[in-house]
């Protein structure tokens, strides 16, 4: 059954990535690195802090419905801590923001830099909120429920994307895109949702669920800022420019960490459940096929990839993204390390 479900993530995240990828480069070629740095700068941004809407709450809920937890009753304690979660976050986003432009006197390089974090704030507001319905989907390995709405609007953005480039728009109009994508697949989460059930609040439940969340607050906050204040901090010391070759080498390699969130969703419910029933030989079993799967198949591609980062960046992005070639050599060996203590972490 994992074998599966695993094939399943893989082909549609695959599928996925490829559109991404056809379309990103066209679009990278159409509005250049500074408009590609404005837009990873502006979802850096407020990335940088979305730590605070779940504070571990999405694993704790995951594991407790996998272990065997009442659904309903979890899901009662889950939406309402989520609720506060997020209105804290808008509440520290919009804080930051105000005191570094008005109090620090530390300006953006543009006006468009300022619509575009905000933009991007309620489309990770919005994100945030569905991870109610999809968390639940991760506890019971319900993969299509989750690999659904995300295919759509990952097509819909794509399409949206392309076609304003087209147009001549640029970092404001291709972020308002992504939000109308959002937008769009709304009724599709709650149409797949319409049959869970939200209990009331238990105390007892709500205990439960910090017990867990507390070891792994720190490494939740450490993973958040790891992966999104890289491109703040260079926009600070540098320009949009430099930020726009740094984020190229990254679209490249994403699909590696498209396949390390399928694994992670994939993998984490099930060992759950396995620890859950005392089943460790399985968790044995699993970790042996995964490292023979590492070692076949991946390790071999992205070497490959390394090694030909030059003509790969000449064919994909052309003579305008130069920079990048070195950038997208290290990320890939980077990207493949993780990749490979996934099952471990």
């Amino acid at each position: 059954m994992l074998t599966q479900k695993l094939v399943l993530s893989y082909s549609t995240k695959i599928a996925v990535q490829i559109v991404q990828m056809a379309t990103s480069l066209i679009v990278a070629r159409l509005v250049g690195p500074s408009v590609l740095g404005t837009l990873a700068f502006g979802l850096a941004y407020v990335s940088m802090f979305s730590f605070i809407s779940d504070l571990g709450l999405g694993t704790a809920h995951i594991k407790l419905i996998a272990s065997g937890s009442n659904q309903a009753d979890c899901l009662g304690i889950y939406a309402r801590l989520k609720f506060m979660l997020i209105t804290l976050y808008i509440i520290v986003v919009c804080t930051v923001f105000l005191v570094q432009k008005y109090f620090m006197h530390m300006p953006f390089e543009s006006k468009q830099h300022e619509i575009v974090i905000f933009i991007y704030l309620i489309i990770t507001v919005i994100g945030q909120l569905s991870t109610i319905i999809t968390s639940t989907w991760a506890a019971k390995a319900e993969q299509a429920k989750q690999d659904a709405p995300m295919f759509i609007q990952t097509l819909l953005f794509q399409v949206l994307k392309l076609i304003l480039a087209l147009l001549g728009f640029k970092a404001i109009g291709i972020a308002f895109g992504n939000l109308a994508a959002v937008l769009l697949v709304i009724p599709v989460y709650l149409h797949f949702a319409r049959d869970l059930k939200i209990g009331t609040f238990d105390k007892k439940l709500m205990k439960e669920y910090l017990i867990i969340t507390g070891p792994i607050i720190i490494i939740g906050i450490c993973q958040v800022l790891v992966a999104s204040t890289d491109r703040v901090i260079l926009q600070s010391m540098s320009n949009s420019t430099e930020v726009g070759y740094y984020s190229a080498a990254f679209t490249l390699g994403s699909f590696i960490r498209t396949i390390e969130g399928s694994l992670g969703l994939l993998l984490f419910p099930y060992f759950s459940m396995f620890i859950a029933n005392k089943e460790i030989f399985r968790i044995n079993e699993t970790l042996k096929k995964y490292e023979r799967f590492t070692f076949t198949f991946i390790l071999p591609g992205a070497l490959s990839l390394s090694l030909f980062s030059d003509l790969i960046i000449h064919i994909t992005y052309g003579k305008g993204f130069v920079s990048t070639i070195p950038i997208f050599s290290l990320i890939i060996i980077s990207m493949t390390i993780s990749l490979a203590s996934l099952p471990y972490q």
